[in-house]
């Protein structure tokens, strides 16, 4: 079953016109661009005459597609609950697949919407062309799912997290900087959305999510990417991990960070304690991932996402010759990083300026509670 369905029904066309402008959007386009981006995604990144033929290409096939939507959206009608373009080639195949990535009937599978990446594996693609296809279920709970997620950033561990798993998922997104040094976090907008005033934080529509490990929970459920089987086992070891870096090796790295690199003296007793506690947390991550491919056995899950936003930092928390006793924890750095999603994540940074001094009034900002030791 080929066709193109809009909402706000107005009258259908003839079927002689319908089946060609049926076939032409519903199956060659989507066929055009999944074409292009397997060839982006085995040329190289940095290959410049490949990112402006991609970026030519893909206007093209913008434009077509665009003048295909806007010559049949007056006239093609249907049920209010169908979103922009409904394709199947052929319809089985995609049917079943999508339902089972769903969870739902198969006739309720309906829509292919035209977003935002095409070749989520090709960072020049994705920046030059910024088209992609993704699948959605059709129902009247479809336009939850296409909403644009405001994701408010910092280039700091926790944020990172949530960043490789909208990356890895290809999760539209909008980057929301938050400038801590600046004292953004604090502003009344911000807190209205994280009252604990720490990034980072996000909206989807309404919803207001805060807290990055609760972030990983409520994109991974609302997905279904990147969780463990869904058993009462590996669930188990979701959440033992998850929250063993959530109240372990979050608070004491960044509470280590904070007493070796910018507390006052004195602070021996501050930074033994911290220092002890951080070593401890990674050895028991350590030791786990010597018998684990990943934290929750052989699956690379949400939680894998959690450890990589701290394990980047882990000269910096523990010393440069950290990696020398933790070997297995660098190995799931290591695999982590050579992964695209990765890549993305950590390019974020260079899109946008933060204050790099820390100076009296970053202090301000980021030590908050300083101001009592003065008063």
């Amino acid at each position: 079953m080929l066709g193109v369905a809009f909402s706000q029904s107005g009258w259908v066309l003839p079927t002689w016109i319908n089946t060609p402008l049926t076939m032409i959007g519903s199956v060659l386009v989507p066929m055009m661009l999944l074409l292009l981006g397997a060839r982006l995604s085995t040329s190289k990144v940095n290959d410049a005459p490949v990112g402006v033929a991609a970026s030519v290409i893909m206007l093209v096939v913008r434009l077509i597609a665009a003048w295909l939507i806007l010559l049949v959206l007056p006239l093609q009608g249907v049920e209010p609950g169908a979103i922009i373009l409904f394709a199947c080639l052929p319809s089985a195949v995609f049917n079943f697949m999508l339902a089972d990535r769903f969870q739902c009937a198969p006739n309720k599978v309906a829509s292919m919407v035209i977003v935002s990446h095409v070749a989520n594996r090709c960072v020049a693609a994705r920046h030059l062309a910024g088209v992609s296809i993704i699948f959605v279920p059709y129902s009247t709970k479809s336009t939850r799912s296409l909403r644009m997620i405001k994701f408010y950033y910092h280039p700091s561990p926790n944020p990172l997290k949530v960043a490789l798993y909208l990356e890895e998922t290809g999760t539209p997104y909008e980057v929301v900087t938050v400038d801590t040094r600046k004292g953004e976090q604090h502003a009344p907008a911000f807190k209205a959305i994280n009252p604990n005033a720490k990034t980072p934080a996000m909206q989807d529509g309404d919803i207001n999510v805060f807290d990055s490990n609760a972030m990983l929970l409520y994109l991974g459920e609302k997905t279904g990417q990147f969780m463990p089987a869904n058993t009462p086992a590996a669930r188990a070891q979701m959440y033992s991990w998850l929250m063993f870096v959530a109240t372990g090796i979050g608070p004491y790295s960044g509470q280590a960070v904070h007493f070796k690199h910018f507390a006052p003296e004195p602070k021996e007793y501050a930074v033994n304690r911290y220092d002890f506690e951080a070593w401890r947390h990674w050895n028991i991550l350590n030791d786990h991932l010597a018998a684990n491919q990943y934290m929750v056995g052989d699956t690379y899950t949400l939680v894998d996402m959690a450890v990589w936003g701290w394990a980047r930092a882990v000269p910096f928390i523990l010393g440069p010759d950290a990696w020398e006793k933790l070997p297995h924890v660098k190995r799931l750095l290591d695999k982590i990083n050579a992964r695209p999603a990765a890549q993305r994540a950590e390019a974020l940074k260079a899109k946008y300026t933060f204050k790099a001094e820390m100076d009296d009034d970053a202090r301000k900002n980021m030590f908050p509670q300083n101001a009592r030791l003065t008063a």
